[in-house]
């Protein structure tokens, strides 16, 4: 059976909270990696099939050594804030098509409606 385990970015408002012991607590230098660059590589389907668990039973654990093995791309930190700074603009440029779209649903029926009455 495969199935995945669990991991999580906390954010800086929950710092100090109390957290479950299945879960490693790790700090990120962000001397290094910035931390939404971080975030976005968690969600690829490449880190992912990284943190899938192969287990036999119905409960799957990530281990710390797997934690630390998990690779990531690497570059420097001017970089990273670089990638991060685009994906923002095209997740804003979508959120704002997303917006469009919505409205041209919602306004069609009576567009159509207005169209073919006689």
């Amino acid at each position: 059976m495969d199935t995945f385990g669990g991991y999580g970015v906390i954010p800086p408002a929950l710092n100090g909270s109390i957290v479950s012991s299945h879960y490693f607590l790790y700090k990120i230098d962000e001397t290094k990696l910035h931390a939404k660059f971080l975030e976005y590589c968690l969600k690829q389907p490449w880190f992912l099939e990284q943190v899938e668990a192969k287990v036999s039973t119905n409960y799957a654990s990530i281990r710390p050594q797997q934690v630390l093995s998990y690779q990531i791309p690497f570059s420097d930190l001017s970089e990273q804030k670089e990638i991060v700074f685009k994906l923002g603009q095209i997740q804003n440029i979508t959120s704002q098509h997303a917006e469009v779209l919505k409205e041209i649903v919602e306004l069609l029926p009576s567009i159509i409606n207005e169209a073919f009455k006689s």
